[in-house]
């Protein structure tokens, strides 16, 4: 089982939360930063806002891919429910076989 849980609904706001939080680590960064002038203070400025933007472009990616991910399951499950209560089935049947205990 996922860290994050195994409901997508739970799997959103977690992923969100924590792509925050290094969102607002990296902005503390650029704070703490504060107005050097020198370059190295320039280039860490920089790279730390390139790192922000590529990390909000990556959290709209992932949200929009889980998004799509959740209908399509949602949508398929509707569609076939007997393939997916068989498979289920076999499943728990074969977790059953490995899982006995052996006297």
């Amino acid at each position: 089982m996922s860290i994050y849980g195994s409901n997508s609904k739970e799997l959103i706001p977690t992923i969100r939360h924590e792509l925050s939080e290094v969102a607002q680590d990296i902005e503390d960064v650029l704070h703490a930063i504060g107005d050097a002038a020198d370059d190295q203070a320039e280039e860490l400025k920089a790279k730390a806002r390139s790192a922000l933007d590529r990390l909000h472009h990556i959290e709209q990616k992932t949200l929009i891919q889980l998004n799509t991910a959740s209908e399509l399951t949602g949508k398929f499950i509707h569609e076939r429910p007997w393939p997916v209560i068989a498979a289920t089935a076999v499943t728990a049947f074969a977790i059953g076989l490995l899982t006995q205990r052996r006297d």
